[in-house]
């Protein structure tokens, strides 16, 4: 839809052609059926019939069983993260360097995007961080290494900025994902200048987001440990009984 209405609003002449309305293919098993007779190679199949997805950011699953939210998710679909039972007695402690609201390290080494979200990854995984079970409301779930991004981010946010920026970054935070995330706002916000300065407000905000973020994993369990920054508005001299 999102790719749809944005053709409509550039191209509104355009034909768009669209398979899954024309064809007789109407669930999932069709779907399997149709690839066997045509010798299509696919993973699924009645048995193992899930939906996936899989980048840096997330494996997700739906389909089968989970079309009925009183099924749970069966042990075997989660093929990244171990289970927390499963995970290392001992915990991992993983430092997080920030640059206006932007991770930049992982204990200390300053990594690109790609490789920063790998490590974090790796190291959740581990750790039985980034499992997610949920009825999905348009958005969907996300990484093992964005579950310990948002409560590292979110201490450094609280540490760094005042309570009323804190509170005006987040207001415009929302609008500013729809954009991105619904179908109707890709089109009539981010067409807009509207949604140019959600973004641009959002930057700025952003700013003073820097420093580094302890955190600690414990089968399945993330805990902020330490927080520091050079805009840090904690004193310790109003803090502290004279």
């Amino acid at each position: 839809m999102r790719f749809e209405l944005a053709y409509k609003a550039i191209a509104p002449g355009l034909q768009i052609i669209a398979p899954w309305r024309e064809w007789t293919i109407r669930s999932r098993e069709d779907a399997i059926a149709y690839a066997l007779a045509h010798n299509i190679p696919i993973q699924q199949s009645t048995a193992n019939i899930y939906s996936r997805d899989r980048n840096i950011w997330h494996l997700s699953h739906e389909g089968g069983r989970l079309e009925d939210p009183a099924n749970g998710p069966e042990e075997s679909m989660w093929q990244w993260v171990v289970s927390p039972e499963r995970a290392p007695d001992t915990p991992a402690e993983v430092e997080i360097g920030f640059e206006g609201g932007t991770p930049i390290s992982v204990n200390g080494s300053r990594l690109g995007p790609v490789q920063l979200l790998g490590e974090l990854n790796a190291i959740a995984a581990t750790h039985g961080v980034g499992r997610i079970d949920l009825v999905e409301n348009r958005w969907s779930g996300s990484s093992p290494a964005a579950r310990m991004k948002r409560p590292g981010h979110a201490t450094r946010d609280g540490a760094s900025r005042t309570r009323s920026a804190v509170s005006g970054s987040r207001n415009i935070a929302f609008p500013a994902t729809l954009a991105f995330a619904t179908p109707s706002w890709s089109i009539t916000a981010c067409g807009s200048p509207r949604c140019a300065k959600l973004w641009t407000l959002s930057f700025e905000y952003q700013q003073r987001v820097t420093g580094t973020v302890g955190l600690k994993l414990y089968k399945g369990n993330i805990s902020v440990a330490t927080r520091s920054s050079p805009y840090s508005l904690y004193r310790t001299e109003l803090a502290s009984s004279p």
